[in-house]
């Protein structure tokens, strides 16, 4: 029947909307399995599949990149408008790009830096204001250890909000300018509690 197709491996006739395109082939022609059959074929060999995949990213792993490099140059506008879309309206999304953050420029994991969040009590280090702003906490490291943009993991310090860890690069992580930041406005509150005295 013109419209409808048999699936070559449950073998059963079905309209041909419940084939997937064959993009390899000739134009408009569909794969021999249906959406259903090549979905469960994929569960069954999950990790089958993923080794092959993961084998054929390595032995192409240049021309991988180049065309990725293409496609986003001439596509830029076009992903950026979607990633910002997604980042706005999906929290998921927000979550998940965090996460790949810290792990990239941390070496955090989610799970420690839930262990974190939680051995500080949701707040900050610093000001121990609870953090209602809806962003996560800053992760702070030690600069002296690891000053090429990314840490070891091994000098993340803890979590502050994002005025505590702005505060904090603002005066290089350097004690001395802190303490005397701190001499400087303790003086001139000791002034002003004098003059309304």
């Amino acid at each position: 029947m013109k419209g409808q197709k048999c699936c070559t491996k449950c073998h059963v006739l079905k309209s041909v909307e419940m084939f997937r395109i064959d993009y390899r082939g000739a134009e408009g022609k569909r794969l021999s399995g249906c959406k259903a059959c090549h979905s469960e074929y994929a569960l069954r060999n999950k990790k089958h599949l993923q080794s092959l995949k993961r084998a054929r990213r390595q032995q192409h792993r240049e021309e991988t990149n180049a065309a990725n490099r293409a496609y986003y140059h001439a596509n830029r506008d076009k992903i950026r408008a979607t990633y910002n879309q997604q980042y706005q309206e999906d929290e998921f999304v927000r979550l998940k790009i965090a996460e790949s953050s810290r792990r990239e420029k941390y070496n955090l994991e989610p799970e420690e830096y839930q262990a974190k969040l939680e051995k500080q009590g949701h707040r900050c280090v610093i000001c121990k204001k609870e953090n209602d702003s809806g962003r996560p906490l800053c992760v702070d490291h030690d600069h002296a250890c690891c000053s090429c943009g990314k840490s070891c993991g091994k000098c993340v310090r803890g979590l502050l909000c994002v005025k505590c860890n702005a505060g904090l690069g603002s005066f290089q992580d350097n004690p001395d300018f802190l303490r005397v930041a701190a001499q400087y406005i303790e003086s001139y509150k000791n002034k002003g509690m004098a003059a309304h005295g």
